[in-house]
């Protein structure tokens, strides 16, 4: 089961009015110890190509080079790559489709997409399948979409769900979304729900929250920094994860 989130269209427009709000230097020092890049290590190939697909401020891929991985980024906000190029000239982003991709059958070994599939109204399949294209034989795909999770089932069971202003997201359950995958042709390899924190400030106050790992600054106490890191670790309990999980991620073979 999926769900329509209401809000304004994702288009190009959108995406570089969002990015150029972002501060892309501290975008790129916020990475080292964040869940999906404790994610990538741990899964993906060491050998071979990786891709971003929908790299926005390209700091993942700047995450993966310094990590020694042989990582590329694409994303079709123009003005977004361009002023990446004009702080990290050398970071191999460029302007791309994600529907499209200008490269050959099996040419990447690993392939990043993080909140891009849920963006298509008429579904997240062309997506997929150019994504499994470009994918070599055993090759891994991760890709993180929204959770349609019991607060949000809640929410909508009870008509209290926004529905103003036009189509902007699904939220997927998640054995639907993984149905979606295995009918692409992948394998699900990991799957599990994330983000607790953001969660549950949009859902519940209906705001875009700050990080916990950003929370916790050089000039907080001892004390802050011990309640701060005591409530990173209640939101990371699996119940917890289940409930208010923002975000699914799943980690998927060709």
């Amino acid at each position: 089961m999926s769900i329509k989130i209401y809000k304004e269209k994702a288009d190009r427009e959108y995406w570089e009015g969002l990015w150029d709000q972002v501060n892309i230097k501290r975008e790129y020092e916020k990475t080292d110890d964040h869940f999906l890049g404790k994610a990538f290590l741990r899964f993906l190939p060491k050998k071979g190509k990786i891709l971003e697909a929908g790299c926005g401020t390209g700091k993942w891929v700047d995450f993966l080079k310094r990590n020694r991985y042989d990582a590329i980024g694409i994303d079709y906000a123009k003005n977004t790559i361009t002023n990446i190029k004009k702080i990290y000239p050398a970071l191999p982003v460029s302007v791309g489709n994600v529907l499209s991709l200008d490269c050959k059958d099996s040419c990447f070994s690993g392939y990043i997409s993080l909140g891009v599939f849920e963006h298509f109204e008429d579904g997240p399949n062309k997506a997929m399948l150019e994504a499994y294209r470009v994918l070599k034989k055993g090759g891994v795909m991760i890709v993180t979409v929204p959770y349609y999770n019991p607060l949000r089932r809640l929410k909508h069971a009870l008509g209290i769900m926004n529905k103003k202003g036009v189509f902007y997201q699904y939220a997927y359950a998640k054995n639907e979304f993984k149905e979606r995958l295995a009918a692409s042709g992948f394998k699900i390899v990991h799957s599990t729900a994330w983000d607790s924190y953001t969660g549950i400030e949009q859902e519940l106050f209906g705001k875009r929250p700050r990080s916990i790992s950003s929370m916790i600054e050089k000039d907080a106490n001892q004390f802050q920094k011990a309640m701060l890191a005591l409530g990173k670790f209640v939101l990371d309990i699996g119940i917890i994860r289940y409930i208010f999980g923002h975000m699914l991620m799943y980690v998927c073979e060709k």
